[in-house]
């Protein structure tokens, strides 16, 4: 078993629930752990994910799971190639593990940039682009909608972007949340599972904050980088309660209204359009976690996102689409 591949804690096989539609759809609400291919079925795993796959005696091992519009996996790869093959509908953020992956961006036809242990690579949303290695490799996945980026950052990573040596503690929280997730039994059915979905997906904003250097740049003070962090972090504690606004938020950070204003605008955006974004990603991922075994009114899913009204939930979401 290759080695990043973390059992259950007393040995035991960890079980898998699946849906009944089709394992490696993002949209397809799946939780498959242990699975072990080898050649055209390994090509053919790959292909259900929007890759296609060059290589001779190909192995694979993996542990996936699937929602609408989200997918996380660990996957152990030996060596070979890995084009996708169309555009993706959701943002990729790869974390290397193990080995050496060399990754080209389709779209701008550039170089191509090795992904070492540590190293992340950032696909947005309609990228297409070649992995390949000549060693096993080890990769974590996280494909998703509704990363929440300021519009400077969002901008600067529009074509893709590789980091070497990443902020650790930011990286590691996420690979630890990844893995934690993976290896227990939690299933995209669970009741707390939108919730997961969306600190995940603050996880991911955070990493990439703090890797971009944009969102460093040195024309801001430290005191308003500092404060700007802290305020997305409140907006993702506190969004879901109705009461909670933007005077609420200059409050708890102790600063005037004037000067929160200052430091969001600073990274192109306001604290208001922040929150709406905030409780329409919780909206959308309740929405998309309904089912006939757990269903959700639009009232429901409302009020879970901290709207008023189901019409001022709808408009947030036309207004965020990408939340």
């Amino acid at each position: 078993m290759p080695s990043f591949v973390q059992p259950h804690r007393d040995g035991s096989p960890l079980p898998s629930r699946r849906s009944t539609t089709p394992d490696g759809v993002v949209g397809a609400r799946t939780a498959v752990r242990g699975v072990a291919r080898r050649n055209a079925d390994a090509v053919a795993w790959f292909a259900e994910r929007g890759y296609q796959a060059t290589a001779r005696d190909l192995q694979l091992f993996a542990d996936e799971i699937t929602a609408p519009e989200f997918r996380i996996a660990r996957t152990w790869r030996t060596s070979g190639r890995l084009e996708s093959h169309r555009p993706r509908g959701t943002a990729l953020l790869l974390i290397q593990i193990e080995g050496t992956t060399r990754i080209r961006f389709t779209r701008t036809n550039g170089a191509d940039a090795a992904l070492e242990a540590g190293d992340l690579a950032y696909l947005p949303t309609g990228s297409t682009f070649t992995l390949s290695s000549d060693i096993p490799s080890a990769q974590i996945e996280v494909e998703t909608t509704g990363i929440a980026l300021p519009p400077l950052v969002a901008s600067s990573l529009s074509e893709g972007a590789v980091f070497h040596a990443p902020p650790p503690s930011a990286r590691a929280v996420l690979v630890e949340v990844v893995n934690t997730v993976l290896n227990s039994t939690m299933h995209p059915n669970d009741h707390g599972f939108p919730a997961f979905r969306l600190a995940l997906r603050h996880h991911v904003a955070s990493l990439l904050l703090d890797a971009t250097p944009t969102a460093a740049d040195p024309a801001r003070s430290g005191r308003e980088a500092v404060l700007y962090r802290l305020a997305r972090d409140v907006i993702s504690r506190r969004a879901i309660d109705p009461a909670f606004s933007v005077t609420a938020l200059a409050l708890e950070l102790r600063i005037s209204a004037p000067y929160l204003r200052r430091i969001f605008a600073s990274h192109g955006s306001t604290a208001r359009a922040e929150i709406r974004a905030a409780r329409a990603a919780m909206a959308r991922s309740h929405l998309q976690s309904a089912s006939s075994r757990h269903p959700l009114t639009l009232t429901d899913a409302a009020r879970l996102a901290g709207f008023r009204d189901v019409t001022t939930m709808r408009a947030a979401l036309r207004d965020h689409p990408e939340a």
